[in-house]
Protein backbone atom coordinates (compact mmCIF):
# COMPACT_ATOMS: atom_id res chain seq x y z
CA UNK A 1 0.00 0.00 0.00
CA UNK A 2 1.41 3.37 -1.01
CA UNK A 3 0.21 6.82 -0.10
CA UNK A 4 -0.27 9.31 -2.95
CA UNK A 5 3.18 10.29 -4.19
CA UNK A 6 4.67 7.15 -2.60
CA UNK A 7 7.29 5.02 -4.31
CA UNK A 8 8.24 1.35 -4.09
CA UNK A 9 11.03 -0.73 -5.56
CA UNK A 10 10.07 -4.28 -6.53
CA UNK A 11 11.74 -7.22 -8.21
CA UNK A 12 9.68 -9.99 -9.76
CA UNK A 13 9.85 -12.70 -12.40
CA UNK A 14 7.79 -11.93 -15.51
CA UNK A 15 6.84 -14.87 -17.73
CA UNK A 16 8.41 -14.83 -21.17
CA UNK A 17 5.98 -14.78 -24.11
CA UNK A 18 5.17 -17.94 -26.02
CA UNK A 19 3.39 -21.26 -25.78
CA UNK A 20 6.09 -23.20 -23.91
CA UNK A 21 6.24 -20.76 -20.97
CA UNK A 22 2.41 -20.71 -20.75
CA UNK A 23 2.25 -24.53 -20.76
CA UNK A 24 5.00 -24.69 -18.14
CA UNK A 25 3.09 -22.23 -15.93
CA UNK A 26 -0.09 -24.29 -16.24
CA UNK A 27 1.74 -27.53 -15.40
CA UNK A 28 3.51 -25.85 -12.48
CA UNK A 29 0.16 -24.54 -11.24
CA UNK A 30 -1.06 -28.13 -10.98
CA UNK A 31 2.16 -29.53 -9.50
CA UNK A 32 2.95 -26.90 -6.84
CA UNK A 33 0.00 -27.71 -4.54
CA UNK A 34 0.95 -31.41 -4.62
CA UNK A 35 4.68 -30.90 -4.05
CA UNK A 36 3.95 -28.27 -1.39
CA UNK A 37 2.14 -30.84 0.72
CA UNK A 38 5.05 -33.26 0.36
CA UNK A 39 7.78 -30.76 1.25
CA UNK A 40 6.30 -29.11 4.32
CA UNK A 41 7.81 -26.05 5.98
CA UNK A 42 7.55 -22.47 4.76
CA UNK A 43 9.47 -23.04 1.52
CA UNK A 44 7.09 -25.82 0.56
CA UNK A 45 4.00 -23.64 0.74
CA UNK A 46 2.42 -22.77 -2.59
CA UNK A 47 2.24 -19.06 -1.68
CA UNK A 48 5.99 -19.03 -0.99
CA UNK A 49 6.76 -20.64 -4.34
CA UNK A 50 5.17 -17.75 -6.24
CA UNK A 51 3.46 -17.20 -9.58
CA UNK A 52 4.88 -15.62 -12.72
CA UNK A 53 2.73 -12.97 -14.39
CA UNK A 54 2.74 -12.17 -18.09
CA UNK A 55 3.44 -8.59 -19.20
CA UNK A 56 -0.29 -7.89 -19.84
CA UNK A 57 -1.25 -9.36 -16.44
CA UNK A 58 1.37 -7.22 -14.72
CA UNK A 59 0.20 -4.07 -16.53
CA UNK A 60 -3.44 -4.73 -15.56
CA UNK A 61 -2.50 -5.38 -11.93
CA UNK A 62 -0.46 -2.17 -11.68
CA UNK A 63 -3.18 -0.09 -13.34
CA UNK A 64 -5.82 -1.63 -11.07
CA UNK A 65 -3.73 -0.69 -8.03
CA UNK A 66 -3.31 2.89 -9.26
CA UNK A 67 0.44 2.47 -9.79
CA UNK A 68 2.62 3.43 -12.71
CA UNK A 69 6.16 2.44 -13.59
CA UNK A 70 8.63 5.31 -13.13
CA UNK A 71 11.68 3.20 -14.05
CA UNK A 72 12.28 -0.35 -15.23
CA UNK A 73 15.30 -2.59 -15.67
CA UNK A 74 15.78 -6.27 -16.48
CA UNK A 75 18.53 -8.67 -15.59
CA UNK A 76 20.29 -10.27 -18.58
CA UNK A 77 20.11 -13.58 -16.69
CA UNK A 78 17.45 -14.95 -14.38
CA UNK A 79 17.20 -17.88 -11.99
CA UNK A 80 13.51 -18.19 -12.90
CA UNK A 81 12.56 -20.77 -15.51
CA UNK A 82 10.79 -19.26 -18.56
CA UNK A 83 10.83 -15.81 -16.97
CA UNK A 84 12.99 -12.73 -16.85
CA UNK A 85 13.83 -10.86 -13.70
CA UNK A 86 12.28 -7.39 -13.77
CA UNK A 87 13.09 -4.49 -11.43
CA UNK A 88 10.51 -1.72 -11.14
CA UNK A 89 10.30 1.65 -9.47
CA UNK A 90 6.59 2.13 -8.89
CA UNK A 91 4.80 5.37 -8.05
CA UNK A 92 1.31 6.08 -6.90
CA UNK A 93 -0.15 9.17 -8.54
Amino acid sequence: MLRPGGKAFVQLPVLRPGLVPRCWRAARGLAVPVTSRLRGGITGRAAYRGFRLTEPELARALAGAGLHVAARDESPTSPYRYAREVFLLLERG
